[in-house]
This record gives C-alpha cells, structure tokens and sequence, in this order.
C-alpha cells in the first residue's frame, strides 16, 4: 500500500480485480484460533477437519480496497500488476513465495473464471468464513486493521501522513511525497536477517519511546 502524492493510496498486486480473495489478519486471529483447535479439536460440522479455511473476510481487491479506504479515511486505488514489487527489506526466503504467487495468479489472469482458488480447492472457499468463525468470531476486519493498526505501523516506519490528516488544507511537499514511499530511485534487497524490516522510531516528529506505535504496544500483539 503506497502513499501517492495526492494523499491517496494504491495497492498494486497480480490478482483478477474482480475475484474474491481470502483475508485474514494473522497477527490477531491466527493464535486464538489454533488455541482453540488444541483445546476443542476441529469443527464438528467440517467436511474435511484435517484442512480448515481460516479466513475472515471474502472480498475481491476492489472491495479490499473500498474497506481500507473506509478504515483509513483516504481514497484507495488498486492496480493490477503482475510483478510484485517489493520497496522494503523482507525476510529470507520470501521472495520465493512472491515469485510463486505472481506464477499462480498468471494462469488466466484476463478471465476471472480461470483464476485458480487461494486455497486450491473450491470447496475450502466456499466454507469462507463460516468454518473460521466456529473456532473465533471476534477476528479483525481489513476496515478495522486499516482504521487501527496500519497508521501505527507507518508512524513507526517514520511516516508522518496520519499528522498531516489533522491540518487544514496542507499542502504535500517534495520531500513528504519521497517519505510516503513514491520514490523510484531507492534499490530493494532482499534481507538476509530474520527481521521484516520494520523501524521502532522515529514519526510524527518525535523519536524513540515516543512514537504512537512505542506507547500503543497493542498493535505488536
């Protein structure tokens, strides 16, 4: 999700614009469910308990879209894609899972029918969500994540866009457009660490301890 110089953002990305994808917000709903799947075993209505769609949200990148642009309060723009670009550090071996993404979503990707299912099997999807709300209904919606955690999350990577929502009528200068991530000139590497490259510091002026993301630590939970 890119900062444009408008103010808007725009997520590029190779999948069908129009074919609903699986969402799941892994930070805050993969453990609760899994916890329950030690305490209580799989569903008992499942078809196949062995695989379980865990999946919140069935929406399309348009509507991926319009619920971010709900959430964070700016317009939101999707462009299909079918390179994935990567402008920040990601961990080993990621790139791979890129690279075979971009593969699986070429397969005729100009007819929405010909896209192949997230999940490889049409009948996993159509259980979406339904299987994963019998392990946890109190999961976080892509609208919620994008109210709550995404402003968070760039005010710790040092953007400042989340300030600038509060002043009237402010003009974006030359260099607050490089700070959102538009600028083409930077090299991108994969990482060798562990880590995903995410910076604690720095944001809405401030350094240190007294980021947003610093004080409101729920946003690592």
């Amino acid at each position: 999700m890119a900062l444009q110089p408008d103010g808007s953002f725009e997520w590029q990305a190779p999948f069908h614009p129009d074919v609903p994808l699986p969402w799941l917000d892994a930070e805050h709903d993969v453990g609760p469910a899994v916890l329950q799947i030690f305490k209580d075993g799989p569903p008992t209505s499942s078809s196949n308990p062995r695989r379980i769609p865990l999946a919140y949200e069935f929406l399309s990148p348009i509507q991926a879209c319009a619920a971010f642009a709900r959430g964070v309060g700016r317009s939101v723009r999707y462009k299909h894609n079918p390179i994935i670009e990567v402008r920040v550090k990601i961990p080993r071996g990621y790139k791979e899972q890129l690279v075979a993404l971009e593969q699986m979503y070429s397969l005729g990707r100009d007819d929405a029918k010909l896209q192949p299912p997230y999940f490889a099997e049409l009948e996993l999807e159509n259980n979406v969500p339904e299987e994963a709300m019998k392990l946890w209904e109190g999961y976080r919606g892509l609208e919620e994540y994008a109210r709550e955690v995404f402003p968070l999350e760039e005010a710790a990577n040092g953007l400042t866009w989340m300030v600038e929502d509060n002043e009237d009528e402010r003009a974006y200068t030359h260099s607050e457009v490089e700070n959102g991530g538009v600028d083409d000139t930077g090299n991108y590497e994969e990482d060798d660490g562990d880590d995903d490259g995410l910076t604690i510091g720095g944001g809405l002026g401030t350094s240190g301890e007294a980021t947003p993301a610093r004080k409101e630590e729920t946003w690592l939970a």
